[in-house]
């Protein structure tokens, strides 16, 4: 039978704690947004020994989100061959492109030959894709301005993280919509729920305006120490960026 290639664990433990480790999947990875961090990792085999790769083989960490779009590709760095043990070193910016929220996490086997690539499986289930989660990074004093008009599923943002969650916070969340003869209903919802409710019912409604034919830039600033916020648009039409800064 062929080998079947296995991650055995990766998570922010030590060293010590992977190798002696009896889980046989995957822990869900975290990710801290704003932050330099390292995700450990061994590649194991189904009975658990290291697999050994060719001199060609590289390991490739990916992360996906709920579209299935990749926002993260990156080279892991071999850290003891015998053992199979690698390291996913994530530095700032990179933390910074993903939105706080759910992700999926796989890791490929490549040469330069990408027809030759091999997806390893990530649980018991030979599934290839496991989950990831990525988060507030500790102590980061502000958001930066970012751009969530990509992230948006239909006409909602994605759930964004609040000031309450940032160390010695300001309690001030704003946006800024770039507009080009936008026309439409702006609402912005907060919760100070530590998940964020399924239902839109479920939130507060905290800013709601209507905008005509609108040019330029469109301001939005929220007062108050909620842990998540959401904008909902009835469209998107003629909106180039949406900003979200929380500090």
């Amino acid at each position: 039978m062929p080998q079947v290639k296995q991650l055995l664990l990766a998570n922010f433990v030590s060293r010590e704690q992977m190798l002696t480790s009896q889980h046989g999947t995957n822990a869900i990875i975290k990710i801290f947004r704003g932050v330099d961090q390292k995700i450990d990792l061994l590649i194991r085999d189904y009975d658990r020994k290291s697999v050994l790769l060719e001199d060609e083989e590289i390991v490739m960490f990916h992360v996906y989100d709920k579209n299935k779009e990749r926002k993260l590709f990156i080279e892991a760095e071999l850290l003891n061959y015998e053992k199979g043990h690698y390291a996913i070193n994530v530095n700032k910016a990179q933390s910074k492109s993903l939105m706080i929220g759910d992700y999926k996490w796989c890791i490929t086997i490549d040469t330069e030959t990408p027809e030759t690539s091999k997806m390893l499986y990530s649980n018991r289930d030979y599934g290839s894709l496991a989950p990831l989660i990525v988060t507030q990074g500790p102590y980061e004093e502000v958001i930066e301005g970012v751009d969530i008009l990509g992230d948006f599923i239909g006409n909602e943002s994605q759930n964004l993280m609040g000031s309450y969650h940032i160390f010695d916070s300001n309690g001030v969340q704003s946006f800024v919509m770039n507009c080009d003869g936008f026309t439409g209903n702006v609402d912005i919802l907060g919760t100070i729920d530590d998940t964020p409710p399924v239902s839109n019912l479920e939130w507060a409604n905290i800013y709601s305006t209507t905008l005509t034919n609108k040019i330029g830039t469109h301001h939005i600033g929220v007062s108050g120490n909620y842990k998540w916020l959401k904008m909902v648009l009835n469209n998107t039409i003629n909106i180039e960026t949406v900003d979200y800064r929380s500090s």
